[in-house]
């Protein structure tokens, strides 16, 4: 669902592949996001679908889809102060600009669905650029009290640092079904970085992961293999130890990769692969 977000047709997307063929697409959504006028690049983009099969609505957001959209992310989190947030805390203004600009349509075709199928449950998802704005929207629906939170769940994949450490502790204090899955040392599941040499131990404020993350600690990702759950926020149990004991130096091609394949699936090429399979 993830990778569909990524499809500029995610209902052909989803259509070609088994495992979800049987969702059907509600609503696309999608807005410019650039912060600086200097780039211009993909839209940001989200869309819902809905499984009768699996009685599940599912909200999925799209990653970052150019190099200049991740250069526009990281100048604009160097340049920019955080920006307070409804739940409590801080967020890195380029998310929080991305989410303002897709929340109302976001929570018009959520709300909409959860009236005709109020049973359902409802799964919000991203990858990257994609699991930050999820959280944003998650939490939201959360504090709004938008949705049932006993029918949501959330799941992100190589998701970056969104917020502080308070917004961090008060999005855990409203959401429990939370996963921010991390492949091996995914080097933007590690961005913005808590401090450059101490990682997340130190206590300040700083740039902070939610919880619960679960962790894939080998170099390939499948169904199967071997994982850690961290309750923790930004455990050093997990992936924080992890890139802390090697950093992302002279090998930053594999941390690079480690983030653009989970469960052995290259996340944001994968639709242009399934629709142009014969």
């Amino acid at each position: 669902m993830s990778a569909a977000a990524y499809s500029k047709d995610p209902k052909m997307c989803l259509q070609k592949m088994n495992a979800t063929k049987d969702f059907e697409i509600k609503d696309i959504i999608k807005h410019d996001c650039e912060d600086l006028p200097l780039f211009t690049h993909e839209k940001c983009f989200a869309y819902t679908a809905v499984s009768h099969t699996h009685r599940v609505i599912t909200l999925a957001f799209r990653g970052s889809t150019a190099v200049s959209q991740i250069v526009d992310e990281m100048i604009s989190v160097l340049t920019f102060h955080k920006v307070p947030f409804p739940i409590g805390g801080k967020v890195q203004r380029y998310f929080a600009d991305a989410h303002k600009k897709l929340y109302n349509d976001v929570n018009a075709s959520v709300t909409t669905l959860v009236k005709m199928y109020p049973e359902y449950n409802i799964v919000v998802t991203g990858h990257s650029l994609g699991g930050a704005l999820a959280t944003l929207a998650a939490s939201t629906f959360a504090y709004q009290h938008v949705i049932p939170l006993r029918n949501m769940s959330i799941y992100t994949f190589g998701q970056p640092r969104v917020g502080d450490k308070n917004f961090a502790f008060n999005y855990d204090r409203l959401i429990n079904n939370s996963w921010r899955v991390v492949h091996n040392r995914d080097i933007v599941s590690h961005l913005p970085t808590c401090r450059l040499f101490t990682g997340c131990s130190t206590p300040d404020n700083g740039p902070y992961h939610h919880r619960t993350e679960i962790f894939y600690p080998n170099d390939t990702m499948k169904k199967n293999s071997f994982y850690k759950e961290c309750r923790g926020d930004d455990s050093y149990n997990c992936s924080d130890g992890m890139i802390q004991k090697k950093p992302c130096t002279v090998d930053i091609v594999d941390c690079i990769e480690y983030h653009k394949y989970y469960f052995n699936l290259r996340v944001g090429t994968l639709c242009q692969h399934v629709l142009t399979k014969k």
